[in-house]
C-alpha cells in the first residue's frame, strides 16, 4: 500500500490536468507540470510566502518550476515577473494576484547508486571540498526593475507631472526597462513624484533598501518612507549618471510584518528622472 501522502499526490495528479510545456496563468491554473521525476502544481494568483530557500532569474514559469525539481530541498515556487523564490518550506498560500505559486507533489525517490572498491597499490589526493554558494536574499520588492508590463504594484502620485511618466525604455540601469518621470511644464514649474509599493516582511527583521536614481539635471531632492517611518531624507546628486542609495529598515518598523514603501523625488526641475533597480532584502 502506498504511504498516505504519496496516496494523496496520486490522487491529486489523477484529478487535475496535466501542465502544457510552457504553463500560464490564469488558463493553467492547477495543472500538474512534471520534471525529472518531480510532480508540482501550478496555482495561479497564489504566494507561497515565507521560507525563501533561494532566488534564481527565469524567463519563464516552467524554468522556475525545473529549477525547484532540479533542487531536493525545493517544496514549492512563488514565481513574480522572471524572479523566481524557491521555497525550503511550504505555508498556506497566500491570495495575491501578481504572483503564480507552484508546489511540489511527490518526488521520485531516486534509484540506490552501485559503488565500485577497487584496491591498488597507488595513493589519491583527498578531494578539496567547494563551498556552496550562499542563496540569494529575496527580494521584498515585486518588479523592482520594472522588467514586468504588469505595473500594478507601483503606485504613482505627484504634483505636475506629465502624462507620459510611467515604464520606460529610455535609460534603464540595467534590462531594458526603467520608470520615468517628467513635469508637464518643462522648465516652467517643479514636480514631484512618488513611487509606493505595498511589501509583506518578516516581522521583526532588518531590511537593506537600495535603489538607483538618473537625472539629466541634477535638481531633485529624495526621501523615502517606510509607513511613517523615515528611510533617507533630503538626499541630492551632483551627476547625471546613475547614483545608488541604500538605507535600513529597523526591525522596529517591520513589526506588523507589511508596510508601504514610497520613495519620492521633489523639486525637480528642467530634468526628467530615472529609477531602477529597487530592491528590499533582509539584512
Amino acid at each position: 500500500m502506498a504511504p498516505p501522502l504519496l496516496a494523496m499526490a496520486l490522487a491529486l495528479r489523477a484529478l487535475a490536468p496535466t501542465c502544457p510545456a510552457q504553463p500560464a496563468c490564469p488558463q493553467d491554473d492547477q495543472c500538474i507540470y512534471t520534471s525529472n521525476g518531480v510532480s508540482l502544481q501550478v496555482a495561479c494568483a497564489t504566494d507561497y510566502y515565507g521560507g525563501d530557500l533561494q532566488l534564481v532569474q527565469t524567463a519563464t514559469l516552467a524554468d522556475c518550476l525545473q529549477a525547484c525539481a532540479a533542487n531536493a530541498k525545493c517544496v514549492a515556487v512563488s514565481y513574480v515577473g522572471q524572479n523566481c523564490y524557491t521555497k525550503s518550506t511550504l505555508e498556506s498560500g497566500q491570495s495575491n494576484n501578481n504572483v503564480i505559486g507552484g508546489k511540489v507533489l511527490s518526488r521520485a525517490s531516486p534509484s540506490p547508486s552501485t559503488i565500485s572498491v577497487t584496491s591498488t597499490a597507488t595513493s589519491t589526493a583527498s578531494p578539496t571540498a567547494t563551498a556552496s554558494p550562499p542563496p540569494a536574499l529575496a527580494n521584498a520588492i515585486i518588479n523592482g526593475g520594472f522588467e514586468s508590463p504588469d505595473m500594478t504594484v507601483w503606485s504613482v502620485n505627484g504634483i505636475g507631472l506629465s502624462p507620459n511618466t510611467g515604464r520606460s525604455t529610455v535609460n534603464p540601469r540595467t534590462g531594458m526597462y526603467s520608470f520615468q518621470a517628467d513635469g508637464a511644464f518643462f522648465n516652467v514649474s517643479p514636480f514631484s513624484v512618488t513611487l509606493s509599493q505595498k511589501v509583506s516582511v518578516k516581522p521583526g527583521r532588518t531590511y537593506n533598501l537600495a535603489l538607483s536614481t538618473k537625472q539629466n539635471v541634477p535638481s531633485c531632492v529624495f526621501k523615502g518612507f517606510y509607513d511613517a517611518y523615515p528611510i533617507f531624507a533630503d538626499v541630492k546628486f551632483s551627476g547625471n549618471n546613475y547614483a545608488t542609495t541604500t538605507a535600513q529598515i529597523p526591525g522596529l518598523a517591520t513589526l506588523s510584518g507589511s508596510g508601504v514603501l514610497s520613495i519620492t523625488a521633489f523639486d525637480c526641475f528642467g530634468t526628467s528622472v530615472w529609477f531602477d533597480d529597487i530592491s528590499l532584502t533582509p539584512a
